[in-house]
C-alpha cells in the first residue's frame, strides 16, 4: 500500500506523539521524495519537528523534518 494509506490507517493506531520518524525507501537515483498528496497528509498527521529520511537502495539518505517538507501547510487547527 502507498504511504498514504499507511499514515492514515496507522493514525488509529498511534498518534503523532508517538512517531520520533519515518523513513521512506525507493528504488530511485536519487533518495526518494514523498508525493504532493503524501506530504499533506504527514503535515496533518505528523508533528511538524519529526524527521523523516529520504532514502534510495544505494543507501543515499536525505534528512528532514515535516514541516519542511510542506512549508505553509494546512493544519488541522486551523
Amino acid at each position: 500500500p502507498g504511504l498514504n494509506f499507511i499514515l492514515m490507517h496507522c493514525n488509529r493506531v498511534i498518534t503523532k506523539y508517538d512517531v520520533e520518524a519515518l523513513c521512506i525507501v525507493g528504488d530511485t537515483k536519487e533518495p526518494i521524495t514523498p508525493c504532493g498528496a503524501c506530504r499533506e497528509v504527514m503535515a496533518e498527521l505528523l508533528l511538524p519537528d519529526t524527521l523523516i529520511y529520504l532514502a534510495n537502495m544505494e543507501r543515499d539518505t536525505l534528512e528532514i523534518k515535516v514541516s519542511d517538507l510542506l512549508p505553509l501547510s494546512f493544519k488541522l487547527e486551523n
